[in-house]
């Protein structure tokens, strides 16, 4: 079974998925020899109603870059280069910028990972969602006002109709982010995408912002793709998870199984830099190395270079995804062990 690839561990969910994504690849230029980098490479992926999945790695992963192609948004001069985003029977990377609009915080929305840059400044809160709603819906101006103000109010603005009248910066940056949940549910999407939507938040904040998106979650049946760096946060929200390295799918699984039973060296490398009170005390140990630009131009696995299990065949083959429990998928030639 190949999660990257057409057999993909996405693939038994085929039937319900309301968005079936396989062997996506997206390419960047490189900037010293003329060729290309594959930023995301073979990455597969089904979302279905009601169900989240976790898609986590380090910073320079690949996980926003996925993220933004589901939209048809990958920035320039990046662009796709293979495979297919399939939602509602139709190839996405088929439809003209029009169609893609047409879906864009309607259908499929996306809450960004930081409001303060994501949010108009010139504009106020209440103006930008009412607009995003009367984009896609045939709505007067006081329809608009009332229903945003109503959704204000569902994600727990306090004094909603005040607040409509305000100013990005005259709110807090747990408030901003709220709106920015509001902004992407006004239309009632099918599918949202949530790129570190705590990331910038305390951790207070942080888990109202959870229990937020989950309490919705349950009133809208929509489908969550949940992105994160952190595990801990991503097992709290996702029913499945899939790790990512450089571009390429590492491991994934049912999030209870992957983080009892984690398989990749990549994915017990996350675990392990997490806080532990079993650990109290002791130094938090570290993933050594980084994420770089080097590890995409690997011919074998992209993870070598910082992987203590790492054998010759490792460098110079593409190890082969491999299905070690019902489910549970690890791409790495001691996969097992």
């Amino acid at each position: 079974m190949n999660f990257n690839g057409a057999t993909s561990f996405a693939s038994n969910a085929a039937a319900t998925a309301l968005l079936q994504v396989s062997d996506l690849a997206v390419s960047f230029p490189a900037t010293d020899d003329g060729g290309d980098l594959r930023v995301v490479d073979g990455i597969s992926l089904a979302l279905e109603k009601g169900k989240t999945l976790g898609l986590v790695g380090e910073s320079g992963c690949g996980k926003s870059i996925t993220a933004l192609a589901l939209l048809g948004l990958v920035p320039a001069p990046g662009r796709i280069t293979g495979g297919q985003i399939v939602f509602g029977g139709t190839d996405l990377r088929q439809l003209p910028e029009t169609g893609l609009r047409a879906l864009r915080g309607n259908r499929i929305a996306m809450i960004f990972q930081e409001p303060a840059t994501a949010l108009n400044p010139v504009f106020t809160i209440g103006a930008q969602i009412a607009e995003a709603y009367r984009l896609h819906n045939a709505a007067t101006k006081d329809e608009a006002r009332a229903r945003t103000i109503g959704l204000l109010e569902r994600v727990g603005i306090p004094s909603a109709a005040q607040r409509f009248d305000s100013y990005p910066h005259q709110l807090s940056g747990g408030m901003r982010q709220r709106c920015m949940i509001a902004m992407a549910l006004i239309c009632t999407p099918d599918i949202l995408i949530a790129d570190e939507p705590t990331t910038a938040l305390d951790t207070t904040i942080q888990a109202q912002i959870l229990e937020l998106i989950l309490d919705i979650q349950d009133e809208f049946g929509m489908a969550i793709l949940f992105i994160s760096h952190n595990l801990a946060t991503i097992s709290a929200v996702a029913d499945d998870i899939l790790v990512m390295y450089a571009g390429r799918a590492a491991e994934q699984a049912p999030s209870p199984a992957l983080i009892a039973r984690p398989n990749h060296p990549y994915t017990r490398g996350l675990l392990q830099t997490l806080p532990s009170r079993a650990r109290r005390g002791e130094k938090l140990p570290s993933l050594p190395g980084s994420v770089g630009p080097e590890d995409l131009r690997l011919t074998g696995c992209r993870f070598v270079g910082r992987c203590d299990m790492a054998e010759d065949q490792c460098r110079g083959a593409i190890p082969p995804p491999v299905e070690i429990a019902p489910g549970h998928i690890s791409a790495c030639f001691r996969a097992g062990e």
